[in-house]
Formats: structure tokens, C-alpha cells, sequence
């Protein structure tokens, strides 16, 4: 069987919209992710194809107007120079941009649009307190500046050695980079703590 989600927060329709076509008015290429699992893309930007390569995933072109299911995130990719105040600026106040960058896509930056309050912290948040945690009791292991806030809410922040100079400041620890074998290091440095956690909860 299948994955469901077990909590969704759908972008509020009108601000949906609204934000469709401001990135259409501004010829930014645009992606939509719908919470049963759609991944939709309008036009044909060599960025739009990059990412889809990176992912691994192949998108459908449609209308993000009149997709059948709602949408529970829109993303612009930008080059690093371009300027986003015309995208930021006029945003509906029902939407939240979060804006990140990939050390497999140089130079590109992902603008990602979720309803307000939606955000990797908030998400954390949910999965955490699902298994009787709190933020402190977690870890989180993170390159981007997306990743800013929640490597600054748990109770352990890891960088990985690729990130940008403003993460690997806030971060408590500093791994390799991703081709380096990071992820690997910083999971595998949590070891001790997740025995002795185990050790503690069988007493």
C-alpha cells in the first residue's frame, strides 16, 4: 500500500491563485505539489528539467489553475542573481516563502510557497510530539538556509559541510560535505545518544 500523509496543510485557494500568476506575469518557472502526490510543472525551463533530473521524478505540465486536487506547495526556481523582491514583495499574506538552495544545483535558488505557518519546524513539531518528544529531544541534520530555524529549534543542530557559512553558524556540530559521506557521519555520531535513550526507556 501506498504512503498517506498525516497531516496536510492546503495553500488557501484564492492566494494559490494569486501567486500562479504573479510567477506567470514574471516568467518565473513554477512547480505545484498536491498532497495525494502530484508533482506538476508549467513550461519548459532548462531549470524545471534540472530539477526533475535531480529528483529523479518526471513532473506533468498542466494548468496549476486547474489542477483537480488541492495544492499543498508552490515552488519558483530562480537563478542566484535574479532579483526576488517582485516575486516576495506582493505575496498574499495567507502564503510563506521559504527560500533555499542545492549544492547539486548551483546557482539556483527554490522559492517555496506553503500556507502560513507551514514550515519544516512546524512539521517537526507534529512528528515529534506524535512519538512523545519535544524539539529538544531531536536532532537535525541540514544544509540549507531553509533549514535555519529548525537547526536552531532542536536540541541538536548538524550542518553538513557544504552549507552555507550562516548555517554552519548556528549549528552546535559540523559534518562533512554530502559526496563526502555527511549525512553518514552525523547520523552515525547520534549512535551513542539513541542506545543510551533505548537503555533508558527499557529500565
Amino acid at each position: 500500500p501506498g504512503a498517506h500523509p498525516l497531516l496536510v496543510e492546503a495553500l488557501p485557494q484564492e492566494a494559490a491563485r494569486e501567486a500562479i500568476r504573479l510567477a506567470r506575469r514574471l516568467g518565473l518557472p513554477l512547480e505545484g505539489y498536491t498532497a495525494d502526490g502530484g508533482f506538476f510543472i508549467e513550461g519548459d525551463s532548462p531549470l524545471l528539467k534540472a530539477h526533475q533530473e535531480l529528483l529523479g521524478v518526471v513532473a506533468e505540465e498542466a494548468d496549476l489553475l486547474r489542477l483537480p486536487a488541492p495544492l499543498v506547495r508552490l515552488q519558483v526556481l530562480a537563478e542566484a542573481q535574479a532579483p526576488l523582491g517582485a516575486l516576495m514583495d506582493p505575496l498574499p499574506q495567507e502564503l510563506q516563502a521559504h527560500v533555499a538552495e542545492s549544492p547539486r544545483m548551483p546557482g539556483v535558488r527554490f522559492v517555496s510557497l506553503t500556507k502560513r505557518g507551514v514550515s519544516k519546524l512546524s512539521a517537526a513539531r507534529f512528528v515529534a510530539e506524535s512519538y512523545g518528544l519535544t524539539l529538544a529531544q531531536c536532532a537535525m541534520v541540514g544544509d540549507g538556509e531553509n533549514d535555519l530555524e529548525l537547526i536552531q529549534g532542536v536540541g541538536l543542530g548538524i550542518a553538513m559541510g557544504n552549507a552555507s557559512p550562516q548555517v554552519k553558524k548556528v549549528a552546535q556540530r559540523v559534518v562533512a560535505p554530502v559526496e563526502a559521506c555527511g549525512l553518514a557521519e552525523a547520523l552515525a555520531s547520534l549512535l551513542p545518544a539513541i542506545r543510551e535513550a533505548r537503555r533508558g526507556h527499557n529500565a
